[in-house]
Parts: structure tokens; sequence; C-alpha cells
């Protein structure tokens, strides 16, 4: 009731309006939610959330006693307990995304994802520079900026997916809540700790202290907070490099090129730049709304400097792109930042602390550096990786390159780590957990990189229906049409769409997968080529080519004439015949009113691969058929020589014509009179007669229909209102003419059980890491 658009309505008057009837039931849960993984993924990722708070006040208490580098010991084991745990979330909500939603994937780039992903990677850049800091305290700053960024962070996606900002730009339906105020305040206040404290000297930090509360407090006197906000950010900055300056310890020396610490540092740095790029974009909906209070000053801008993005600040339009631009603008900073983490992720492990002698670094690495190469030639020719460089562009040469290059390290990350396991570790595991979770992440990455990059649309429409023609956004290169029960070849097997049924709030669609073999012909068969558009004789008996052209000289010869061949012996050409069933999927249709209907997937996984599939449209009916197999009935009321339209015919009522010899007709009730209806069924410029007959008597109406059997249509006079002259007339169609379709989408996702066998992994490792510190702590 305190939602500006709600003040003043009468029920907000109600001390205890939650009584009232309309408030007593909710929309209840999204159908897209009822699902196990949604069991589990929330309540990880928020219990990773609240981990972030306790390596943040060790630090805080860190800078509180001035005890710089104590701090550390007790914060790393829970900040690798808050990577573990929030990343493991994360991956939980893309094994969700896979399972229930229908887009094809695990991760989608939306804002609410983004928001829980950025604080994860200045975490483990936060950790990983803490391990470098509790023996060689070089970089203090930098392990309490990121430690406390990552609970700020987290505080940031709250304020994201409460106040309303994202409500364009989210898949979540996230609303504002009229708390975005308060939101905001609480946002200042952790901002204002966290710099407060890294500001060394005491009175400098209550000054600020005192700078913050102030314009918090004259924000909302004046009702300027976002003015107010706005200036407490920028001077919050410049108060932060400040205090860097002035306050932390600068190394006398730079670390070695070739040290572990040094490599550590740098991983940190770019993690930080790839979460700083992901932030910053999502956070388009956010700068549009603080820009708002100086669009004069971007006015100015803009028209000085001739600025478009100062323009669209100006007016709060910098552009929210459609989800599939802003997943190409993600992914072509982000698969760069990967490649890197990966390639440090690679070698790291192999550096000593401090500094390593250059030829040992060298001999150790290159093993798995060239059983790495091995690999990647290996993957590269087997899945065609050099289509990404058919582009004339450079910007999509270098997206190729990067996602090469990122084949290339994924696995070197993979092998080196399991090379260090092995050779230099001797398989001991309680020393092995970052290099299995190094190795965890690899896969992560490599399975992300392939099934999704190698990805393949194998539902091709080949079907004689156009899939556009029902809705723009269908593709006749990726979306298969297919009518009930017909049998189509897609990819290297054949499908049939056998039948539909409803379990609960679910329309369920059988799909039956078959496996294909190579089709013979024999000499004198005559098939139609579709591509070729024309009829041809097999010369001789052969088995099916992969291409019609190849071998055509030798195999077929053209017909011009076919007035001499049945129709029924001329077939499609196909280069393969149906063999056993292979398996069999059911995806889905959710039903919702409140929510809309949704569809859901089904995939069959093998070791290898994933097929997945996913109802795009289909009838959401029932379909009850008679004893002759006739769909219930539609009814029309009409006048006499009126049309109606159904399916593709034409039916004209256009006479009618009373029989009251009821002898004749075998009935013996000799009060009735027969109606005889004359109906004209046209279909192009082929005309149909049928009779339907009424029987009227003292019981009442009985509609005695008449088939027309070529068209597989039923027509009956159901009722005659003698006073308007109306007739109510029913039509079925036979379920050979009218069956049931439905227009589907099938992917191939190669290798995909990499990434999720990853995850497992790299939570496994850091489990073991955490484990294996607490024991030490303990001795």
């Amino acid at each position: 009731r305190e939602l500006p658009e709600n003040l003043g309505l009468p029920w907000t008057q109600i001390e205890e309006y939650l009584g009232l009837p309309f408030f007593q039931d909710g929309r209840g849960l999204n159908p897209l939610l009822q699902n196990y993984w949604m069991v589990i993924h929330p309540p990880i990722v928020m219990l990773g959330f609240a981990l972030t708070a306790i390596p943040f006040c060790y630090a805080i208490a860190g800078l509180a006693r001035n005890k710089l580098v104590e701090w550390i010991k007790p914060a790393l084991t829970w900040s690798f307990a808050g990577i573990m745990i929030l990343g493991g979330g994360l991956l939980m909500g893309g094994a969700w995304a896979y399972e229930a939603l229908s887009f094809g994937g695990f991760w989608a780039w939306d804002p609410v994802e983004n928001a829980s992903l950025v604080p994860w990677l200045t975490l483990v850049g936060g950790a990983h520079v803490m391990l470098v800091n509790r023996k060689n305290p070089k970089s203090l700053f930098s392990a309490f900026f990121l430690i406390l960024s990552t609970f700020i962070l987290i505080i940031y996606s709250t304020f994201l997916t409460r106040s309303g900002v994202l409500g364009d730009s989210s898949v979540h339906s996230f609303t504002g809540d009229g708390m975005i105020e308060q939101l905001m305040v609480f946002l200042v206040a952790f901002i204002a700790l966290a710099i407060g404290f890294l500001i060394r000297h005491t009175r400098s930090r209550w000054i600020y202290f005192s700078l913050a509360l102030g314009l918090l407090v004259f924000g909302f006197v004046l009702d300027k907070v976002i003015l107010f906000m706005l200036i407490f950010v920028i001077s919050s900055f410049i108060v932060l490099i400040w205090s860097y300056i002035k306050y932390f310890p600068k190394a006398k020396e730079e670390e070695s090129l070739w040290s572990r610490e040094f490599w550590l540092f740098v991983g940190a740095m770019v993690l930080l730049m790839s979460a700083g790029q992901i932030i910053v974009k999502t956070s388009l909906p956010v700068f549009n709304y603080l820009s708002e209070p100086l669009g004069g000053f971007f006015t100015w801008f803009a028209d000085t400097f001739n600025s478009e993005d100062a323009r669209r600040l100006a007016t709060g339009s910098l552009a929210i792109e459609s989800q599939e631009a802003a997943k190409m603008a993600y992914n072509k900073y982000q698969i760069p930042f990967a490649m890197f983490i990966t390639l440090f992720m690679a070698f790291t492990q192999f550096l000593r602390y401090r500094k390593t002698p250059f030829k040992e670094f060298r001999k150790a690495i290159l093993l798995p550096f060239f059983i790495s190469i091995g690999f990647f030639t290996l993957f590269f020719f087997i899945y065609d990786w050099g289509q990404y460089f058919s582009k004339e562009s450079f910007g999509q040469s270098f997206f190729g390159l990067s996602m090469v290059l990122l084949l290339l390290t994924s696995l070197f990350t993979i092998i080196g780590n399991a090379d260090y396991f092995i050779r230099i570790l001797k398989g001991k595991f309680d020393h092995a957990g970052a290099s299995i979770a190094h190795i965890g992440f690899g896969m992560v990455i490599l399975g992300a990189l392939i099934s999704t990059g190698q990805s393949e649309k194998i539902s091709s429409n080949s079907s004689s229906q156009d899939v556009a023609q029902f809705n723009e956004a269908f593709n006749n290169s990726e979306d298969l049409f297919m009518f009930q029960r017909d049998t189509l070849l897609m990819g290297d097997r054949f499908v049939v769409y056998s039948n539909k049924f409803k379990d609960g709030i679910n329309f369920v669609y059988n799909v039956d997968y078959y496996k294909s073999q190579k089709k013979n012909y024999q000499t004198g068969d005559i098939v139609f080529n579709q591509k070729t558009g024309g009829f041809f004789k097999a010369k001789r008996s052969h088995e099916a080519s992969a291409n019609f052209l190849f071998q055509f000289e030798e195999n077929w010869e053209p017909v011009f004439n076919l007035d001499n061949i049945p129709n029924n012996s001329v077939r499609r050409w196909a280069p393969f015949e149906i063999s056993d069933k292979d398996f069999a999927l059911q995806p889905q249709i959710q039903l919702n009113e409140k929510f809309g209907n949704v569809p859901e997937p089904d995939t069959k996984h093998y070791l290898h691969k994933d097929i997945y599939t996913h109802v795009k449209y289909g009838d959401l009916q029932l379909d009850t058929l008679d004893e002759e197999g006739y769909q219930a009935p539609n009814f029309h009321e009409i006048a006499m020589v009126d049309t109606i339209k159904l399916n593709r015919s034409f039916i004209t009522l256009d006479s009618l014509r009373l029989d009251t010899n009821m002898a004749r007709l075998g009935i013996k009730d000799t009060s009735a009179l027969m109606i005889n209806s004359f109906v004209t069924v046209h279909l192009a410029d082929t005309f149909f007669l049928a009779n339907p007959q009424t029987l009227l008597s003292q019981s009442g109406f009985e509609s005695l229909p008449d088939k027309v059997d070529n068209l597989g249509i039923k027509v009956g006079i159901e009722q005659i209102n003698w006073e308007t002259g109306k007739f109510k007339v029913s039509t079925a169609l036979h379920d050979s003419v009218n069956p049931d379709f439905i227009i589907m989408q099938a992917i191939v996702f190669p290798l995909i059980n990499i990434l999720w066998l990853g995850s497992i992994l790299m939570v496994l490792g850091t489990l073991m890491a955490i484990r294996y510190r607490l024991k030490r702590e303990r001795k």
C-alpha cells in the first residue's frame, strides 16, 4: 500500500487490508520455477551471498585494529567457502535453465544472472590476492579492495533486483516495491563503511563519515536523493584513490616475472576487469535512472562534443539491446578474459613464490603444453573451428580467433593441472584441491565453449509447410513442421510426432526418434528430387549417396513425360530410410493463465552429446474422435446460401426439400417430417454435393449428417429456427485430412557433459582446499 501508484486508494485506508478477499490468494509460483533445481539453486546462492559478509567483516576488523595482514588467515577459509557455495549455486542455476527453459542453453547474460556472477569473480580474485599477501604483503590494498567490493556488489545486486530498474531489461520479472530510496541508503552505508576504514587517519575517517551522512540528509531534506548520491559516489572514488596513495605500503621492488605471486596478482586484475565490464553493461538501466538530475549537463556535453552516448544519457535512454545482441556483446569481451584466466591457471602452479629459474619452469611446462597442442589440433579439425574465420570483417575474425585460443588455453588448464597433480604432487590429495578446482574450471569453460560454439540446430524443415506463415519468428532452417503420424528426416534420424496427452497443467507431446539406414533404389524407380525440382528414373540398382548429385550420371536419368506413370509409384528422393526406433522424447507446454503458457524441453543424454528438443507451437486441445474417426464438430449459425469456410473448402447451404412419405423412408412415425438439405462443398475448381437430413418428430430434431468422403468432411443440420430463417450447421473433419501438428526445434549440444563434470570437480576441488586449510590450521 506504500507504492506510489496505490497511495490514496480506498483499500489502503483499511488497517487490516490483507484480510480482504482479493488479497487472500497470490499468483502462485511460476510453473517454470516448479523444478527440483529451483528447490536447491536459490538457497545455495543466498548462502553464498551471506558467506561473503564474513571476509568483509574480517577486512573491516583488520582495518579498524590496524592489523593489515593478520585478518587474512581466518578470512581466507571463509572466502574459499564463499567461492565454492556461490559458484556451485550459479552452476545449479545453469542446470535449471538448461533443463527447464526453452532458449537452448544454460547462461543468457541476463542482468540478474550477472548480478550473481560479478561478486563471485571479485571474490575469486580477492582470495587469490590474499594467498599472496599472507606471506609477502605487497598488494594489501588490492586484497582489501576486492574483498570489500564483493560484499558491496552483493548489496548492489539487491538494489538491482528490488528497485525495479531492471524491469525492462531482465527476463526475471522484478518490479519496484517502493523501497528504492531505502535500498540506496543501504548501499551508501556499506560503501561509506568500506571506504571510511580504508582511510588510515582517524580524523580524516570521521570527516568522510560526516560528509557521507550530510549528503544523505541533504538529499532527503531537499528531495534530491539521486543528485546527492552521485556527488557521494564521485567524492568516494576520489577518496579511495587518495587513501591508496597515502596510506598503503608500496613494494620497494617489483615481483619477479617468473614468480607465482606476480601471476596470481595479474590473474586477479583480469578477473576484476571481467567483473567491471559485466557490471557496467548490466548497469545501463541504472545509469539512465541516475542521469536524470544531470540532464542539462549531458545535453551541453553532447552538443559541444557531438557525443551520442551523452545525448542518450541526457534523455535517460542508453540503449538496452535485445537479448541476442547483448549476449554477443558480453561474449566479445568475456571470451578474451576467460582466455587469459585459463592460460594463467595452466602454468601458475608450476611457479615458485618469489622467483623460479626459467629453465626449471620451461622444463616443467613443455610436456603439458605439447599434449595440449595435440588435443587442440584434434578438436580443431573434428569440430571445424575454421568456420569462425570465414567472415571478412575484422571483428568476426577477432571473435573467432578468441574462441579458438580459448579452446587451446582451456585444454592447457586441464592438462597442465592434471600433470601438476600427477608429476609434482605425486597424486597426494591433501595438496591437490587447487589443481582439481582448476581442472574443473577448465572443463566448465571447455564444455561451455564446445557445446555452444559447435551446437547444431538439426530441425531444418523438411515438410511442405512454411513455418513462417504461423509466426514471423519461426524459421524453416531451424524449425520443423510435423503433422501427427508423419515420418520426416531430421539430421541422421527420422522423427514421428505420435500423439499428445494432458498431464495436470502440462500438454505433453510424444516425439519418437528412429534410426536411419542407407536407402537402396532399384532399376526403374521414379523419384522426385526437391532441390532440382525434377523427376528422375534409376538406371541401375544402387545405394543412395549422401547427395543426389553424387554419381548422378551413373545412377539417374531425367523423366519428362509422366503421363503413363501411376501417381503412387513416384517417391521423393531421400538418402536414408527408416530403421529401428532409437528413443522417444516428451517436450511439453505448461499451461498457466496468470503467467502465460511456456514450453519446457526434453533432452536425450548421451555420453558425448545431448539432443535437446522443445515444442515452439502446439495445439492446446485434445482431439476427441467419433467411431468413424471424425473430430469434434464445430457449429455455425447461417442463413440460406450463406457460406462456411472449413479448412481449404467452402460449404454453401443451397436449398431444402420436405419429404412426408415416411413409409418410403422406413420410418413408422407417419406424423414425422424429413427435411433434406442440399449442400455444395467446393475446393478450388472442384464441387461435391452432400445431403444432410433432419428428422422432425414429436420427440424433436434428429440430425442425420452426410459425408463427403473425398474431402473427409461431415455436414449436419442440427437445428432450424423458422422465425429467423437461421440454420445451426455442424461441420467435422476426418482425422486423416486435418491431423494435429506441432512446430518443433531440436539442437545437438556436443560434449556438454564436460561442463557438468567440470562443475562437480570445481566444487569438489575447492572443498578439498578448504579441508586441507582447516586441517593445517588445527596443527
